[in-house]
């Protein structure tokens, strides 16, 4: 439980409200002495439901809920399909995260408040989060009947996918093709002229 390492917590707060900081006490002993009623204040982990917000908040998804996943550098980000609520236009706006605190406020945050359950507006029925040009022209480029690709072309579109530590089972091409040389195919078909 180090304050300064990933992951781990600040501080505990004991069931008759003192704040132990875990900054510089023993921090072995704070954890085994743990009880019902503490509350440990810990760093944000992946999965952790997070209330995301772009400011002025002129409608109801204007704050909307999200799960977290930690990433490299210290910015926020979202799916491209999700600006239209947010009113975002990707030029560097401001938002802010809001973490429930709570057992109870997580699950209203997820089930009220949740992308997946307010992708239309309630005043029209507007789809408010829906795939981008970009997205449908990447999508439409990808999957082509006409297109392939090599074993490090795919493989590098399947590590941006997801995360890239998450082991990925490659399928068997489609199409096997083997790459020889223009020398070899002329002295291949030379040889099969004279000896014919």
């Amino acid at each position: 439980m180090a304050p300064q390492k990933y992951p781990g917590a600040k501080f505990i707060r004991t069931p008759d409200g003192h704040e132990i900081s875990l900054m510089y006490s023993a921090r072995k002993h704070h954890a085994d002495q743990l009880k019902y009623g503490c509350i440990v204040h810990r760093h944000l982990e992946d999965g952790d439901v997070v209330l995301f917000n772009r400011q002025p908040s002129l409608h109801r998804m204007s704050i909307m809920s999200h799960r977290a996943r930690r990433m490299p550098w210290r910015t926020l980000r979202f799916n491209e399909s999700v600006c239209n609520p947010y009113n975002a236009d990707s030029d560097g706006d401001e938002v802010n995260i809001h973490v429930p605190q709570t057992e109870e406020a997580r699950t209203e945050a997820f089930m009220l408040m949740g992308v997946q359950n307010n992708l239309c507006t309630q005043k029209n029925g507007e789809i408010l989060v829906a795939s981008t040009q970009v997205f449908l022209t990447c999508y439409f480029l990808i999957t082509r009947k006409d297109t392939f690709y090599d074993h490090s072309a795919f493989s590098l579109m399947c590590s941006c996918i997801g995360d890239a530590m998450d082991p990925i089972d490659l399928p068997t091409p489609a199409l096997v093709k083997v790459n020889i040389h223009s020398n070899a195919i002329a002295l291949a078909l030379i040889h099969a002229l004279v000896f014919i």
